[in-house]
């Protein structure tokens, strides 16, 4: 509730900023940030395990939101929504087959 209240009237439904200051032609909009925490990755010196960010991402340069992909401070990707739906299904698919039991080996 308080969100929507926030939210500029010209913002896409999923855009978390206030835009104060920003003229309309400028308006960067952002989604909420997301992260997985990538636990076959070696660990930090602090311990601490590498993350993979996912954010929406929409600028007065893009034709449509992008989904940015991020590797802790490294920029990985930018896709578009179709691209981030394919790598989605990709991904629930791989994690799917490798969840399969696996047949008995032939003697």
């Amino acid at each position: 509730m308080i969100l929507t209240a926030l939210r500029h009237r010209s913002c896409p439904p999923w855009c978390i900023e206030a835009h104060t200051g920003e003229r309309p032609r400028e308006r960067a909009h952002h989604g909420w940030l997301h992260s997985i925490e990538l636990s076959t990755h070696p660990k930090f010196a602090n311990g601490e395990l590498p993350q993979l960010w996912l954010d929406l991402v929409l600028t007065p340069r893009d034709d449509g939101p992008l989904v940015h992909l991020q590797l802790d401070d490294l920029p990985v990707a930018a896709l578009t929504t179709r691209e981030a739906e394919r790598l989605g299904l990709r991904l629930i698919g791989l994690a799917a087959v490798a969840a399969m039991e696996t047949p008995p080996a032939a003697a």
